[in-house]
């Protein structure tokens, strides 16, 4: 669904499409592929065999209870193969909000992106807005309890808290003059902060530069009050980081030292991203409830479905803050890089040394480097952006892949139950993919400890390079 199509229908709004963001010739990314320029099936289907055998196929042989969450089904690996539109709509995020309207296999991106802009509003945490000047209910899909909800993971159950009959501003919650809308749950995640929230901001990044006036509301820490807050049962954490629906459940909550150092830990992720994009620390307010006198809206994205368009810009503005004196573009290492990510928590591989000795052994040229997540923010996004290969346990730190070159090669380990939040990523930011469900059972956990087989992991790598003309 198009919210700034809906939102044109309403007295009050305006709607600010920005088709050159896109274009072929105007377009900031063109030396990055501009977002109009990859054909989605033919992309996939350019390594289709190395996707195909990466056991992807044994998984939907299994009749397992789980299945149904994973999107990737037989019927669509078998569409791309014959390049047919099925495919094309399953890797648009418009098909991913219910749209209708067919898209061909060689029309794979979303619509144009638009900016709505709006006057006398209230927004709150979770990316809900509201006034008092139109009945916005009668006249927008997207719109319960006489507000406007982002689509967003947890739409529906965050809107049911909403005061919109509530204008008074409590303690805290004060009253801005132009402000851009980031806020969207799940904005504290690392994979839903960067590529649902922050690419957000690339819509109206030029907008932000030219006027520092203008503030940007983030999500706020509020979920670790005293009380309850959602739970995913996949992903079972007092952080949430879950890439797709997560039902509500209720559980007192201590604000301990450990929490307190991961959201001071968070804060700084999130103000070095903003630092690389241009945006002071002083611009970014995590909100509870403010009034803004004029509110810039970028359409929200939707949980797990990276918008193309999206995420292209916001590798073009990362690189372009990491790299300026090239112009966005890395240094090239002495060696190629493989990445090997570790997890010392759930998710991670319990034979990780013996995974990680194979591909030393396998990969002489290479230097692979293992990857924590425990490094500043610029110095992860450095690592991954001259990365040639990347070997990952299904998680937060293969959000990087977002700086990655063009064809990086992404090998992620998981079981079936793992969200294919990475998948589409992968796809949309023409990366090469891969899957290893992790070990030979198919009832694990996602958040459980995996133990692929090493020679299979070796193999698939091995698969990656013979695929480019390689041979090692």
């Amino acid at each position: 669904m198009d919210l700034a199509e809906e939102m044109s229908h309403v007295d009050g709004a305006v709607v600010v499409r920005r088709p050159e963001l896109i274009d072929v010739e105007s377009s900031p990314t063109r030396l990055l592929s501009p977002a109009n320029s990859l054909d989605y099936v033919k992309t996939l289907q350019s390594y289709f065999p190395i996707f195909k055998e990466s056991l992807f196929s044994r998984m939907m042989l299994v009749k397992h209870p789980g299945l149904y969450e994973l999107p990737i089904s037989q019927k669509f690996l078998d569409a791309v193969e014959e390049g047919d539109d099925m495919a094309a709509m399953y890797l648009s995020t418009n098909y991913a909000t219910e749209v209708t309207v067919v898209k061909e296999a060689s029309d794979g991106y979303e619509s144009v992106p638009a900016v709505v802009s709006m006057a006398d509003v209230y927004v709150e945490e979770h990316g809900f807005f509201w006034n008092d000047k139109a009945r916005l209910c009668q006249l927008i899909p997207w719109c319960i309890w006489n507000l406007v909800a982002p689509n967003s993971c947890q739409s529906l159950v965050n809107g049911r808290n909403v005061d919109t009959n509530e204008t008074r501003l409590g303690p805290g919650e004060a009253r801005h003059g132009k402000v851009v809308v980031l806020t969207q749950e799940y904005g504290l995640a690392y994979y839903h902060l960067l590529v649902e929230n922050l690419s957000r901001i690339t819509i109206v990044l030029d907008v932000l530069l030219e006027n520092p006036d203008i503030k940007v509301a983030q999500f706020s820490f509020l979920f670790f009050r005293a009380g309850t807050y959602a739970c995913d049962q996949l992903h079972d954490d007092p952080m949430p980081s879950t890439c797709r629906l997560v039902k509500s459940c209720s559980r007192p909550l201590i604000f301990t030292v450990e929490k307190h150092a991961k959201v001071e830990l968070l804060r700084e992720y999130i103000y070095g991203l903003f630092e690389l994009l241009g945006i002071s620390q002083e611009r970014v307010m995590f909100i509870e409830k403010i009034h803004a006198d004029l509110a810039l809206v970028p359409p929200a994205t939707v949980c797990g479905k990276p918008n193309a368009v999206l995420v292209t810009l916001l590798r073009h503005a990362l690189l372009q803050g990491m790299y300026p004196d090239t112009g966005g573009v890395p240094p090239i290492p002495p060696k190629p890089i493989m990445v090997l990510i570790v997890r010392a928590n759930k998710r991670g591989l319990g034979n990780n040394d013996e995974v990680r000795d194979a591909l030393i052994q396998n990969f002489p040229d290479h230097d692979v480097v293992e990857f924590f997540g425990t490094d500043p923010i610029r110095e992860q996004l450095e690592l991954f952006a001259t990365a040639s290969v990347i070997v990952a346990p299904h998680g937060a730190g293969l959000a990087n892949i977002v700086v990655s070159p063009l064809h990086t090669m992404v090998l992620e380990i998981g079981p079936i139950e793992c969200p294919t939040c990475y998948v589409n990523m992968a796809i949309k930011l023409q990366h090469i993919y891969a899957r290893h469900a992790g070990s030979d059972r198919w009832d694990d956990d996602c958040s459980s400890w995996y133990e692929p087989n090493v020679d299979e992991i070796v193999n698939l790598v091995r698969c990656f390079w013979s695929k480019q003309g390689v041979h090692m």
